[in-house]
């Protein structure tokens, strides 16, 4: 039996490696370090191909060092040490290149007035681009195990049911349900999920969830579309983070004066509705109103879907400019210097396919707000400090208050000290045990 794991999302994935790709990230090391799996191959679906091709495993996956494909067979095509072989191959990369970038003038030119042709073209140049690798070709009892799949690729849906077909075992991992049962957080994911999961779940040997919500959100919804169930099984995300020395981000002279030690509530996330940091903001203006003193509320993360409105009210509001900092481009160094020196956290998020800033606060023994929606109270269940619901700015503000006490603040520090990260490698094993029932 080989495994061969899609990797597409995070070979593409660029800058710090969080959320789905992280996850795709630590069980791909897994899987190649495990004498289980002595012939686990990593793939990527390349589009314009309408296959999997294979990736180096050291330099995509492991290093993260760009896309890099190889031949299964011939792992660089290396072509021997011989001074003729040598010239012929650097012509032929040159008359390649040429041909390419003629193909891909013609290609732009061609598009605006015949889009077909220019689809052509484009197909043209991918197969003299991919010309020198094989695509995959899994056996009957081999696995395909699709770490996120391409949703929105109706050819990629196609090629995992084909495989389906000839007998190849399809596991795969749903990370959440909410552009199904929350449209309005997700936009145009919602229509692609759906179609994808009608049609690949049902042919699925085995979906996995990374919390009992979203297996319930799952089994539900197969039922409400009487599609056949295949085996669903939960498994746990790893929290034993694992950071380099915390560097203290370049701050302005006002962030400098505001955001200090034990200072300021942190909320980290991509900025955007669903991750409800309005919630924050609408808890300071009520707090304004009533004369009530809170720490400064510090947002960490990149800006999100649909975000212009909430960005442009937060920062041009003059009665929260001193107390509420949106800070994006931060590194990982960086972001591990705000959990070190925060007072807590605060996810009030409306939704969440788990909820990984949670376990890291509990990591960094911060006290958590932690929204009692879906799946966030399985996360570190009753180490957080505070339960709140995520359309109540009054209990958000109560909550912020009450772990703004230092003695309150010190017993749930206390008691985080005896909060015991789950490990990657067992998140691992969790996976290795339901695929041994395929062997």
């Amino acid at each position: 039996m080989k495994v061969y794991y899609d990797v597409t999302q995070l070979v593409h994935h660029q800058g710090s490696i969080t959320g789905i790709p992280r996850v795709m990230h630590e069980l791909a090391i897994r899987f190649m370090e495990d004498d289980r799996f002595p012939d686990v191959s990593y793939v990527s679906w390349v589009k314009d191909r309408q296959q999997m091709l294979y990736v180096d495993y050291d330099e995509s996956v492991k290093n993260r060092n760009g896309i890099k494909y190889t031949n299964k067979e011939k792992k660089n095509l290396q072509i021997e040490n011989k001074t003729s072989e040598q010239e012929s191959a650097k012509q032929n990369i040159h008359e390649k290149t040429s041909l390419q970038k003629l193909l891909k003038r013609i290609h732009t030119k061609l598009s605006s007035v015949s889009p077909r042709a220019g689809h052509f073209i484009e197909r043209f140049r991918a197969d003299i681009v991919y010309s020198k690798y094989e695509g995959i070709q899994p056996g009957k009892g081999d696995i395909l195990f699709i770490g996120h799949g391409e949703w929105w690729d109706e050819n990629f849906i196609d090629y995992v049911l084909n495989l389906a077909k000839e007998g190849v075992q399809i596991v795969q991992i749903v990370h959440d349900f909410l552009p199904i049962f929350d449209p309005q957080f997700s936009g145009h994911s919602t229509e692609s999920l759906q179609k994808y999961s009608e049609k690949v779940l049902p042919v699925s040997s085995l979906v996995l969830t990374v919390s009992e919500h979203t297996k319930k959100d799952v089994v539900r919804w197969l039922k409400q579309k009487n599609l056949p169930q295949p085996k669903i099984e939960f498994f746990r995300l790893g929290d034993d983070f694992k950071y380099t020395k915390p560097k203290k981000p370049v701050l302005n002279s006002l962030q400098s004066s505001v955001i200090k030690n034990d200072n300021f509530i942190l909320c980290v996330g991509t900025l955007e509705a669903r991750k409800n940091f309005m919630i924050m903001y609408y808890a300071l203006k009520l707090s304004i109103e009533r004369g009530q003193d809170i720490p400064a509320i510090v947002h960490v993360g990149r800006r999100g879907w649909k975000t212009e409105n909430i960005y442009d009210i937060i920062t041009e509001d003059p009665a929260v400019q001193k107390k509420m900092f949106i800070m994006g481009g931060v590194s990982d160094e960086e972001l591990a210097w705000y959990y070190q020196n925060c007072l807590a956290l605060s996810h009030p998020s409306f939704g969440e396919g788990w909820g990984l800033q949670i376990a890291e606060s509990a990591f960094w023994k911060k006290p958590a707000i932690v929204s009692k929606t879906t799946s966030m109270p399985e996360v570190i269940g009753e180490f957080a400090a505070e339960y709140v619901s995520p359309y109540s700015s009054d209990e958000v503000l109560n909550a912020i208050i009450r772990v703004s006490d230092k003695k309150r603040n010190d017993s749930v520090r206390k008691k985080l000290e005896k909060y015991s990260p789950f490990t990657w490698d067992e998140s691992f094993n969790q996976i290795k045990e339901y695929i041994r029932e395929f062997q």
